[in-house]
């Protein structure tokens, strides 16, 4: 009949298996902490690269929009170009509004006055020639 196992069962083993023993747990509990860790590594740069990939995502889509503001130089171009649309509406003001001088409209009025005076005096040689 076999022994129950007790507190007071004894076992044998050579030396040479309990170095063995020992060495294996030691290379075991090495490799799984070693995966650990490794795996750890790779969880955070993982989170870190999927933090990156949503920022640069924002940045694709709100820069073109200007919702992130704008560089220097193209809020120096777009300050040039308001000033310019600016003046080219006080130039089109003017040219539509434009009014020659008096004397230039006194002068006109009267060239036409004497073409006219022109026109009848050829229409009178035109008719003492004949």
């Amino acid at each position: 009949m076999v022994n129950p196992l007790n507190e007071d069962t004894e076992l044998t083993i050579p030396i040479k298996n309990l170095i063995a023993l020992v060495i294996a747990t030691a290379v075991a509990v090495w490799a799984y902490f070693g995966i650990e860790s490794r795996l750890n590594v790779a969880e955070r740069e993982l989170v870190i690269m999927t933090d990156k990939v949503e920022q640069n995502t924002n940045f694709r889509i709100l820069w073109p929009r200007g919702e992130l503001g704008s560089l220097p130089d193209d809020m120096m171009q777009n300050a040039k170009l308001e000033t310019a649309l600016d003046r080219l509406k006080e130039l089109e003001k003017w040219v539509n509004n434009f009014q020659p001088p008096p004397e230039v409209r006194d002068t006109v009025t009267r060239v036409r006055v004497l073409e006219k005076k022109v026109a009848e005096l050829g229409k009178q040689v035109e008719h003492l020639s004949k």
